[in-house]
């Protein structure tokens, strides 16, 4: 095996043979900065073979950080977006790029790298909110190449990486291409309309929600998030029957639950939406809005014990909510107990 090997599993058992003999444990913590030096070196190996290979290895780790497809049409199209230079320079690296990247994907394996492998390499993090739209471009020009090539995941995918960089208005754009190639993609409608929400079109995103509620009536996210919609346009019977809809689905949503609750304190129906918030800490016993929203509803209906008790949890769990207590005028009809003052002073 160590023969017909590039020389990584020789190298892992030398290194393995060299911390036995010195007494050492194998484990992670010892055995890592070894295999990470081994990278290092064969990195440095091939980019001294392969001055290009330097962009390679960024394109990887680009398309990586988006969750794209390694395959050799974008390790390529990625590649040659990254290399420096213009004219006639740049028009020789991208002559000279096909025999590096088939070396690279031959011999080093790129396109199914290894722990460890591209992170080895000593250039800095990409700027992958740089490339994005770039990427987007490229996969419109693979698809016309190659018809069966899954444009609509990967513009999903794109869009996401916006949408985690609150570029709101491109992440739509996104997965509007997702949509117009496979317009039953539920979770792009679904994402689609977060993206529309974080930019204040609430009716636009319900819209959305409702697309991805027609391919999948089941989709508990869709149903949460479309409450949600509802709640911040006011329509807050509606958002409670969303919320419902969600968890009928999945029971065990703690997010689902202790929306459902905010719904129903602003309704007036305290009660309810205790019990709502109980649902959400049953299954996330560390939520402390949850524990912090229980102690207003106590509040608001003058049960000084069981609001302290609330109150107290919330704020071990984040000191946070003490002082959000000392002007919440949820306390009012509780703030001269000497109990809540001693707990605001703690």
């Amino acid at each position: 095996m160590a023969r017909r090997n590039d020389g990584t599993f020789r190298n892992i058992t030398l290194n393995l043979d060299s911390t036995n003999s010195r007494g050492l444990a194998v484990n992670n913590q010892e055995f890592s900065p070894k295999l990470d030096q081994t990278w290092r070196q064969r990195y440095n190996k091939v980019v001294q073979r392969y001055p290009l290979a330097v962009y390679a290895y960024d394109a990887v780790e680009l398309l990586r950080s988006l969750n794209l497809w390694l395959t050799p049409l974008m390790l390529e199209a990625t590649t040659k977006r990254l290399l420096p230079g213009r004219g006639v320079q740049r028009w020789r690296q991208k002559w000279q790029l096909r025999r590096v990247l088939d070396y690279l994907v031959k011999t080093e394996q790129i396109l199914k790298p290894q722990d460890g492998q591209i992170e080895a390499k000593k250039t800095g993090a990409v700027d992958v909110g740089r490339y994005v739209s770039a990427i987007l471009q490229q996969l419109a020009q693979i698809a016309k190449q190659d018809p069966t090539y899954p444009v609509a995941p990967e513009c999903f995918e794109c869009g996401n990486a916006l949408y985690k960089m609150s570029r709101y208005e491109e992440a739509i754009v996104s997965f509007d291409k997702a949509l117009a190639v496979k317009p039953d993609y539920h979770e792009a409608w679904n994402n689609r309309g977060t993206a529309l929400s974080a930019l204040g079109r609430k009716e636009e995103a319900i819209e959305s929600y409702d697309k991805a509620l027609a391919v999948k009536p089941d989709d508990h996210e869709a149903w949460n998030n479309r409450g949600t919609a509802l709640y911040e346009l006011g329509r807050k019977e509606e958002a409670i029957a969303s919320y419902g809809k969600s968890l009928a689905v999945k029971p065990d949503l703690h997010a689902a639950w202790y929306n459902r609750g905010l719904a129903l304190y602003e309704l007036g129906r305290y009660g309810e939406a205790i019990e709502s918030y109980d649902k959400a800490l049953q299954i996330k016993p560390d939520f402390a809005n949850a524990y912090y929203n229980k102690a207003c509803c106590y509040g608001l209906q003058k049960k000084i014990d069981l609001a302290i008790e609330s109150l107290q949890h919330a704020i071990t769990l984040d000191s946070e909510h003490r002082e959000l207590a000392k002007t919440d005028s949820d306390f009012d009809a509780i703030r001269d107990d000497d109990r809540f003052q001693s707990l605001l002073e703690e």
